[in-house]
């Protein structure tokens, strides 16, 4: 009687373990968030246990506490915070600029500037906040346990800022129809 030979059977023991073996030593997977005008983006990636301890350390508080009172206090800086997460997270960019004769240029990410700053640190500090809350909430989508860092007050404001950016389009949609006469 012939005896069949399975496919397991004929695997070596390395085969086996390259097939149910993953490599937890680090990850690298990079989002794209794609900026307004479908060209230019800022590149960020999917926060490592290193980047969540930088990003904790960058935004961790001191609490004072009165002995008197029994208050506790301490500063919270929603601006700082942003900025921490953005720069921790965003790791590249295709963003260009107009030069000094108005041509668009390509501008390097890293570069230092004459302020000492890197062009991204001068972007995050001029562009649009539109944008960079944008950003700001691609980067937190992409990693999940930053949701766990809001409070019930953080969400109530990102509620309160939809509810009145839902406003202001309304008012502009009604604006356009009325002026366009439909």
């Amino acid at each position: 009687m012939e005896e069949q030979v399975g496919y397991a059977a004929a695997e070596s023991e390395q085969d086996i373990l390259e097939r149910q073996l993953q490599d937890f030593w680090g990850f690298d997977e990079v989002k794209r968030f794609m900026l307004p005008d479908g060209i230019q983006y800022i590149e960020h990636r999917v926060l490592s246990e290193g980047d969540r301890a930088k990003y904790q350390k960058a935004t961790s508080r001191d609490i004072a506490m009165s002995r008197t009172t029994g208050e506790a206090k301490f500063k919270a800086d929603p601006a700082e915070d942003r900025h921490a997460l953005i720069k921790t997270a965003v790791c590249g960019w295709k963003m260009y600029k107009r030069d000094a004769s108005g041509k668009f240029v390509e501008i390097n990410y890293i570069d230092k500037v004459r302020s000492g700053k890197t062009p991204f640190e001068e972007w995050l500090l001029s562009a649009n906040p539109r944008l960079v809350e944008d950003l700001e909430r691609d980067i937190r989508k992409a990693n999940p346990w930053l949701l766990g860092d809001m409070s019930v007050e953080d969400i109530d404001r990102e509620m309160e800022n939809l509810a009145d950016m839902r406003k202001l389009a309304e008012e502009r949609e009604a604006g356009k129809l009325s002026s366009d006469g439909r």
